[in-house]
């Protein structure tokens, strides 16, 4: 009984306290600089998988890692060394399973739902202050969601570009070897240069 109530507790100040969320900073480096990379037409693609929950906490203030919720994020990073602007589409992108079944990024609004925290159990266990924590929090969470998502953008000569992108993945992954990132980006709206990138 008395082992039941301290859980009790526990829980109950866990749902109850007051959280917050903090943006971070993510650097972003030149290609070269990663492993995870190709190079075609003067284009070059970058990437780099947070599938670990340590690494994904050194870039979203999470309570809970996306992994555990089945969320991969994957930096992305290209850069235009040629001489005409190329354009970079969410929708361009996806992650290919060992399986050879391709998975298009999950919108950033579904990532939100997946890993905001509770209002309604926070009202519910610890009153109206605890509930505006919880809301304030969320507020900074989608935004910096938003603020880090990939966007569709056209990339000028000797320019880079920067984001995340989030992928579905098993809740109990213990690594990505046999998993691929491929990629279309497009030169002048026609030509579509493709990439395909293992994960390491």
């Amino acid at each position: 009984m008395k082992k039941s109530i301290v859980l009790f507790v526990i829980a109950l100040l866990t749902v109850s306290g007051c959280v917050s969320y903090t943006p971070k900073q993510v650097a972003m480096n030149d290609p070269a600089a990663y492993t995870m990379r190709q190079t075609k037409e003067n284009i070059s693609l970058a990437i780099d998988p947070y599938y670990s929950a340590d690494k994904q906490k050194k870039a979203f203030d999470t309570s809970d890692s996306m992994i555990s919720q089945g969320l991969m994020p994957v930096a992305v990073i290209v850069k235009n060394d040629g001489d005409i602007p190329v354009k970079v589409e969410k929708g361009m992108f996806a992650l290919m399973k060992p399986d050879g079944s391709q998975e298009k990024p999950v919108p950033v609004e579904d990532v939100y739902k997946a890993v905001k925290y509770s209002t309604l159990g926070r009202a519910v266990m610890g009153g109206a202050f605890a509930a505006a924590s919880a809301s304030n929090a969320n507020e900074a969470m989608l935004a910096d969601l938003k603020n880090k998502d990939l966007k569709d953008h056209v990339v000028a000569k000797d320019a880079t570009d920067t984001g995340f992108l989030f992928f579905d993945v098993p809740k109990d992954i213990k690594g990505v070897d046999g998993y691929k990132i491929v990629a279309g980006i497009s030169e002048n709206g026609t030509t579509v240069v493709d990439f395909k990138i293992p994960l390491q």
